[in-house]
């Protein structure tokens, strides 16, 4: 088993990419309930867990934008494959 600090830091770890406090509290080998009662004790490892938390948030956010980008990507090839336009070449003409 790990000994307190070694758990606390892998759970915030594993929080800061899952985003999500089951998975982080096993990956951790600590019970849910010892982890809320250590944010309730423990100012510093409350802040950890907040940053921890916003970490995974911009980590979900850039995902979303990534794929929203390839997504709207192949929609405007799509569209300009039915448009008859092979390459962008021949955009980059239509467009001159």
């Amino acid at each position: 088993m790990l000994n307190s600090a070694t758990a606390r830091l892998a759970f915030l770890i594993s929080l800061a990419h899952s985003g999500n406090v089951t998975i982080s509290a096993e990956f951790a080998g600590i019970s849910r309930s010892s982890l809320y009662s250590w944010r309730l004790q423990d100012a510093e490892f409350a802040e950890s867990w907040d940053c921890a938390m916003h970490e995974s948030l911009d980590r979900l956010k850039e995902a979303a934008r990534r794929r929203a980008i390839d997504l709207l990507f192949e929609l405007m090839l799509g569209m300009l494959g039915m448009a008859g336009i092979r390459s962008f070449d021949k955009l980059r003409g239509i467009t001159r």
